[in-house]
């Protein structure tokens, strides 16, 4: 993925803990097999981790919509991770 590419996509998105813009150094491509990307999104300014995204990513396609956040539950805690209802 190009500077370009990652503007088309990325271009409206922020970090949800410090607001800094995510730029190109931020994603880091695991796996990509012709347009699927299994990416990894960490904010390099706070170190906010995001997680795994998949990408299905045309550069050739002639018009891309921006991502958008999509509001879900809060990520589970270290705390939650570890306990089990009885």
């Amino acid at each position: 993925m190009d500077e370009r590419e990652f503007k088309k996509l990325f271009g409206g998105l922020c970090c949800s803990q410090c607001r800094n813009d995510f730029d190109l150094g931020d994603i880091f491509i695991n796996y990509q097999r012709k347009n699927i990307s299994l990416c990894h999104l960490k904010c390099h300014k706070c170190g906010k981790d995001f997680g795994e995204i998949v990408l299905n990513f045309n550069p050739n396609s002639k018009q891309h919509l921006e991502l958008e956040v999509i509001e879900g539950a809060p990520p589970i805690s270290r705390s939650e991770e570890h306990t089990s209802e009885l």
